[in-house]
């Protein structure tokens, strides 16, 4: 049963631990074959512990990569993430188009996003941090992974994610869509190039979806929504009233941001986690209003930096 289940799969098996060790192993058997050595029979009936996993979500498998490599000096927490969802690259996610960085293409309609940026986004909504996670936050983190992982058993949490951000994307091209950036249109003039110079530039960015996925990691922690499809009824309801005062004001607070940062893309993903934080809790001051929440988390934004 479990011979025929693998046979079945085989092409979605994923080595966890001892990828090195497979390929000295196959490499062995290869050159074995190719001389036609008397000993490769014996070498071949030699007996491999192996353990299997069999029915577990993609975050599981995560939790069973980064525990097993406890002890080790492994590839990075970001790279075994990749990895995982790697097979969404060519299958894409209904409508939504992931691009490797080393095919040499650029996003640039929408539902188009760089596979790497979109890791940086998951992984900030699974350890709560705008800032890009490294081996050692996330392992931390690594009960509330498990936590995670045992309580989204079905589903696919980076699907969901994936899924929330390209809606609030689509709703604001959608609103803003006809919105350029033009500097005569500015209370100010910026001290350098704009953010972006349209809308689906802005929102294409991957310090808005690290600043996006750590927004709703802390809004559910913290109870303001009980899941990441909560915010699609919300998106829905976003008003294109204002949109270019909105973008224009965006742009400029983003030029403020780039005037007294120390390291300029940690503080943007700091100020869009702010401003998802506001845009999503009923509590708060922005809820649902684009221009409050731009306001809302500059000054949040300058009550932590100052």
């Amino acid at each position: 049963m479990l011979i025929d289940t693998i046979n079945k799969h085989k092409e979605k098996l994923i080595i966890l631990d001892g990828l090195q060790r497979t390929y000295t192993i196959r490499d062995l058997v290869n050159e074995l074959i190719e001389k036609d050595d008397p000993d490769k029979n014996e070498i071949l009936k030699r007996k491999l512990r192996i353990e299997i996993y069999i029915g577990i979500n993609k975050l599981g498998i995560l939790y069973r990569m980064l525990t097993l490599n406890t002890g080790q000096t492994p590839m990075s927490s970001r790279h075994q993430i990749e990895i995982i969802y790697s097979d969404y690259i060519q299958s894409g996610i209904d409508g939504i188009t992931l691009i490797k960085e080393v095919d040499g293409d650029t996003p640039n309609a929408e539902g188009e996003y760089k596979f790497r940026d979109i890791i940086e986004g998951f992984t900030s909504y699974l350890d709560r941090d705008y800032l890009t996670i490294d081996r050692t936050d996330i392992l931390t983190n690594i009960k509330s992974l498990e936590k995670l992982a045992v309580e989204n058993q079905g589903s696919d949490l980076f699907i969901e994610f994936l899924t929330a951000y390209n809606t609030f994307v689509k709703k604001m091209n959608d609103i803003g869509s006809g919105w350029n950036f033009d500097e005569a249109e500015l209370d100010q003039k910026l001290t350098g190039q704009p953010f972006a110079r349209t809308t689906l530039k802005i929102f294409n960015k991957s310090q808005v979806m690290t600043g996006f996925g750590s927004a709703l990691g802390k809004l559910i922690d913290n109870g303001a929504i009980e899941k990441t499809s909560d915010v699609l009824k919300m998106i829905n309801k976003l008003s294109g009233e204002d949109i270019e005062d909105v973008l224009n004001t965006l742009i400029i607070r983003l030029d403020s941001i780039r005037v007294v940062a120390k390291k300029i893309g940690n503080d943007q993903r700091m100020f869009f986690h702010f401003f998802f934080r506001d845009l999503f809790d009923t509590e708060s001051d922005g809820f649902l209003n684009l221009g409050n929440s731009i306001f809302e988390a500059y000054k949040q934004y300058e009550r932590k930096t100052n």
